[in-house]
């Protein structure tokens, strides 16, 4: 078994804020490891629902985080 910790690299999204745009070619994205998508697509869609005051959509994020939460705690 081999164990590899490696450092994320510096995140860049190369936006140019004179001209207004963003070059997709210069930008270095932040790294994730896959077993943190669901809870981070989870996280965002629950400040969505904050953010466009819609309930029902903040309900089932929250009720996702929640049911995580305990998976985790068994």
């Amino acid at each position: 078994t081999c164990n590899y910790i490696k450092q994320p690299s510096i995140v860049s999204w190369a936006y140019n804020s004179n001209t207004g745009t963003y070059d997709a070619g210069n930008s270095v994205n932040f790294e994730l490891h896959s077993s943190e998508e669901y809870e981070l697509v989870i996280k965002i869609l629950a400040l969505a629902g904050v953010i466009l005051k819609d309930n029902s959509l903040y309900g089932i994020a929250s009720g996702e985080d929640t049911k995580n939460i305990q998976q985790e705690k068994s």
